[in-house]
């Protein structure tokens, strides 16, 4: 595992970044030593004929005092130097317009396996990027590390399976940067690493943290319309909604933000969710287009079978947020008490749930009167 620390990643206008040497040794290290995939993997994120990742021998981490649960998503990856792609034709993609690359957060418990996906595409039209090395980083808190490379499919898909003591044994949050090797483009996704037992809320997004459903549709559009891309017009936040998330935070809970937004949204919603300086998390996004149709059997649906998954992996939903009637039938199928869900919004109160209106300056103080979440890990001392 290559290690390099994160403050030494910023570029210089008078020297050359003196992490470029460490990234060149990591391309080095890795390059051509790829295996066959594991057909084993779940067929969700195993690509369908992706080239399986190439490691470089893991190292001790850096550790907190053991099982203090860490957040490291601060780290400065900087820029990348550029190589060169693979074929002539994926760098006529490259030129296609904007990067478009996605990647969904992972959850798993400390000690499992873990697969972190990646979708590489360009341009309005999401050209798939086909048979190209991408490099994976953890941020640690103290360096980034350089677990290996993978190979994109013909979608555009990465697998990258990542051995479990290759990754931290503290639980925590932890920031995934992949970058393709060929024009040092990147995204970035979250590892959380949570024991079972961990104790979650949830919240939707759009019309539970936004202020209309609607917001949805202006993010859709900024996909294809760069004004709205450019963040020119953000979405806006009920009053609150950020202190609501923290407040949670605060008292020791693990936050899920699931919502109906597809995959090619992530970026962007990680973005606003960080311009809002809402609470760190855990956001999962639709695989599937088809599932973001405001439905039970669709986004209703898609909402309960992640839920299910969370379930039954041993994780424990204390409380959930959202705003439309696929979140209160989402929630209520996975066991989710009536009175600690709360919707906002026109079916506030709906089938005896929590009605709020307007916005959670009220509802904070309620809040602050809740017990502290009693965690499997220890919380670090700000």
């Amino acid at each position: 595992m290559i290690r390099y620390a994160a403050g030494a990643m910023r570029q210089s206008n008078s020297r050359s970044p003196n992490w470029l040497p460490v990234l060149a040794t990591a391309l080095l290290a890795t390059a051509g030593c790829t295996e066959k995939p594991n057909t084993s993997a779940n067929s969700a994120t195993q690509p369908k004929s992706a080239t399986a990742p190439s490691k470089v021998p893991a190292q001790p981490l850096p550790a907190s005092p053991k099982g203090t649960f860490r957040v490291c998503t601060k780290g400065n990856f900087g820029t990348p130097p550029k190589s060169s792609f693979a074929h002539k034709r994926n760098k006529v993609i490259a030129k296609l317009g904007r990067v478009a690359h996605s990647a969904q957060d992972v959850i798993v418990r400390p000690g499992d396996a873990v697969t972190i996906p990646g979708k590489f595409a360009y341009g309005r039209v999401s050209k798939d990027l086909e048979d190209e090395t991408v490099v994976v980083f953890l941020d640690t808190c103290q360096s980034y590390e350089a677990l290996g490379t993978v190979v994109t499919d013909d979608d555009g898909r990465t697998a990258f399976e990542v051995s479990p003591d290759a990754v931290p044994s503290n639980p925590g949050i932890y920031n995934i940067t992949q970058v393709v090797r060929g024009d040092a483009s990147t995204v970035t996704s979250r590892l959380t690493l949570a024991p079972e037992g961990t104790r979650l809320v949830l919240f939707d997004i759009d019309g539970t943290l936004t202020i209309s459903d609607a917001e949805l549709a202006d993010e859709m559009k900024a996909e294809y319309f760069d004004e709205l891309y450019s963040g020119k017009r953000p979405a806006e936040a009920y009053p609150d909604a950020a202190a609501l998330t923290k407040a949670w935070a605060a008292k020791g809970y693990l936050l899920v933000y699931i919502t109906g937004r597809p995959y090619w949204l992530a970026k962007l919603t990680r973005a606003w969710l960080e311009a809002q300086d809402c609470a760190p998390g855990h956001l999962h996004t639709t695989d599937r287009s088809r599932d973001a149709l405001p439905t039970r059997g669709s986004v209703g649906e898609y909402k309960l079978a992640y839920l299910k998954t969370l379930l039954d992996t041993g994780y424990k939903i204390d409380y959930a947020y959202g705003n439309a009637e696929s979140d209160i039938f989402a929630y209520g199928k996975a066991g989710i008490p009536l009175e600690r869900t709360h919707i906002i919004g026109e079916h506030a109160g709906k089938k005896g749930t929590k009605a709020l209106q307007g916005d959670y300056t009220e509802h904070l103080l309620w809040v602050a009167e809740q017990p502290d979440a009693v965690q499997p890990f220890a919380l670090a001392t700000p």
